[in-house]
């Protein structure tokens, strides 16, 4: 048995698809499978991912459920499905990933596993780049503003905003089979996985190495904004009462349904995280 699928959902990607398929193929840990499934691509996506499953029988395979344009979230789901391995990564198509990627995030899921029967998730921090892979930051948490030391001591801080980015992830099947399904309130397929592994007491590791180059070209899915993902954003956002109410109808639930969160609880969250942040926001 293979013991860690890469699982890739592409959509119109033939830009720089082959960049980072190739970046997986140069990692110099060689016990993976890339999983990939398109959806809907009306360029010349497909053709490439055949060449190179062509090219790499057995090692890259070509996931064809018929299920045609289901959105980001839903076909990460499938892929989910599809795949039997203990280790699972989540990838994008237009990222790079240094060599050591895929061995140093298995490799840190599988030491914290040692400690019990748990769903474990671990992340790497990235170099932020352009869309020619100049570097713009060493660091995405740098680049975001993340105060990391904040979720660490309240991980239920995950519940307002999400700082790391399904394609530094790397589970346990654990993790995935809590998981599944993903619900319908659920804004990312990444952002779920994690408030399921919090909720059933489960481990967030973090490497604090970047092990990946995470490009940026202005038609990311999800980007990486000087103040993307972090919980002052958010709370910046929510100033005007309309986006307020929007807003926090989404996060509640996705909450509410992914870790049975309360509106009392959810409310006492959002309070705690305005009364760390309210400095940085009246500065801004």
């Amino acid at each position: 048995m293979i013991d860690t699928d890469i699982l890739l959902s592409t959509y119109n990607g033939e830009k720089y698809l082959r960049q980072q398929i190739e970046s997986i193929i140069a990692q110099d840990y060689t016990d993976w499978r890339l999983l990939i499934r398109d959806d809907g691509s009306k360029d010349g996506t497909l053709d490439i991912i055949n060449g190179y499953c062509q090219q790499y029988p057995g090692k890259i395979e070509l996931l064809q459920d018929g299920k045609g344009n289901v959105g980001c979230t839903k076909s990460f789901e499938a892929l989910m499905y599809a795949s039997d391995a203990p280790y699972l990564m989540f990838c994008d198509q237009d990222d790079v990933w240094l060599h050591d990627k895929v061995g140093k995030t298995v490799s840190a899921v599988k030491q914290a596993e040692k400690d019990g029967h748990l769903p474990v998730i671990a992340h790497c921090d990235q170099k932020v780049v352009d869309a020619d892979l100049n570097v713009l930051d060493e660091s995405f948490i740098n680049y975001s503003q993340t105060n990391v030391d904040l979720y660490k001591k309240n991980p239920l801080f995950m519940v307002i905003s999400n700082y790391i980015p399904g394609c530094t992830i790397c589970m346990n099947n654990i993790a995935k089979q809590i998981s599944l399904p993903i619900g319908q309130s659920a804004l990312m397929h990444d952002w779920w996985i994690i408030l399921k592994t919090i909720d059933n007491g489960g481990k967030i590791i973090d490497i604090q190495e970047p092990l990946m180059l995470y490009r940026q070209h202005g038609i990311n899915v999800c980007g990486a904004t000087h103040e993307k993902f972090n919980c002052a954003y958010y709370l910046r956002k929510t100033r005007k009462i309309k986006d307020m109410v929007g807003i926090n109808k989404k996060l509640f639930k996705q909450a509410k349904e992914a870790i049975n969160l309360n509106l009392l609880a959810y409310l006492m969250i959002r309070i705690r995280i305005f009364w760390k942040y309210r400095y940085r926001i009246s500065m801004k």
